[in-house]
């Protein structure tokens, strides 16, 4: 028997790292549509499949000189499948219901469907690190999903929690770097740093102080490609003067506020001398304070050092501790 050889070429097959799957469904996050666009990321729990189910693109062959001339496809649609245990009260509106109370009690069927977007994060695999390789997510854009039948059976020896499914279409959304409209856009995060991705992930679903929301493919693309901002840190005073009145036993405070890019990351603030002034942090702010054990200036100091990234950039503010001037009288 002669089995193909795999070896002595310049293409290399099965090397270690790159025998690569995918695998489940990890992550999904709903964008509500309205006329107003697509609103803010809401949590999807209790998804348990997501399907791709494109359509379309069917050969439809042209023949001349009694001989086949060419292959026109018919137009590509985007479709998929979800299924779900549960979904969250947003996608009622997206599933035919209406809400009569704003507690959400009571709601009415057979209404208008709400088209939404939708994020699916999918899991890849290798040899070596299994299932924990990496992921991919994906953003579908101008979905509507159809009716769809729900099993409510008895309970019996063998309980089971039924699952719910909706078959969804889409419509695209323009992408500056394609001929067509995109339904269905892929990211693969395994391709991107840390930086990179935490900036696509904050973006769709929130960095704790903004909301998260669907992005267009241009925007990220311009994440990813566009031209990265220079991290900064900026105080929004350089020059403070604080007193401590030994016979009060207490010292006069100042806040400080440092302006950082990016956003978002942890601020680290020092003092030169914290017999002289002592700092009280809450972020990108600091009360600073006349500690009163000695007078003189004083450096404070706030720093980031990006994720990802090893340089430490930082800006630095004087503060200068007096004794108080006894009162008169």
């Amino acid at each position: 028997m002669v089995t193909p050889s795999k070896t002595g070429f310049t293409i290399k097959w099965d090397e270690d790292g790159e025998r690569l799957y995918e695998t489940g469904v990890e992550r999904c996050a709903l964008y509500p549509k309205t006329s107003e666009g697509y609103g803010n990321a809401v949590a999807w729990n209790g998804l348990t499949n997501w399907e791709e189910s494109p359509t379309g693109a069917e050969s439809n062959p042209v023949y001349a000189d009694d001989q086949k001339y060419l292959d026109l496809r018919s137009v590509e649609e985007f479709n998929y499948t979800i299924t779900a245990l549960m979904y969250p009260d947003e996608f009622a509106p997206c599933d035919g219901f209406v809400y009569l109370d704003e507690a959400k009690v009571l709601k009415a069927g057979q209404q208008k469907r709400q088209a939404f977007g939708l994020c699916v994060t999918t899991k890849v695999g290798n040899d070596i690190d299994q299932s924990d390789y990496g992921y991919k997510i994906h953003l579908c854009y101008g979905s509507t999903a159809s009716p769809s039948s729900k099993s409510h059976a008895t309970e019996n020896e063998s309980p089971e929690a039924p699952e719910m499914s909706w078959e969804c279409t889409t419509v695209g959304v323009k992408c500056a770097r394609t001929n067509k409209n995109v339904a269905h856009f892929e990211i693969d995060m395994t391709r991107l740093d840390a930086t990179k991705r935490r900036l696509i992930e904050q973006a769709l679903f929130g960095d704790g102080t903004n909301p998260g929301r669907l992005l267009t493919p241009d925007e990220v693309y311009e994440l990813i490609y566009g031209a990265p901002e220079t991290p900064s840190v900026t105080l929004s005073d350089h020059d403070k003067i604080l007193t401590y009145d030994t016979t009060a036993g207490e010292g006069t405070s100042a806040t400080l506020t440092a302006a950082i890019i990016p956003e978002g990351e942890t601020v680290t603030w020092t003092t030169s001398d914290d017999t002289k002034v002592t700092i009280s942090a809450d972020g990108a702010e600091a009360t600073i304070t006349a500690a009163g054990i000695t007078t003189g200036s004083v450096t404070i100091t706030a720093s980031i050092t990006p994720t990802g990234g090893s340089q430490t950039y930082s800006d630095e503010c004087t503060v200068v501790v007096n004794a108080a001037t006894p009162s008169e009288g």
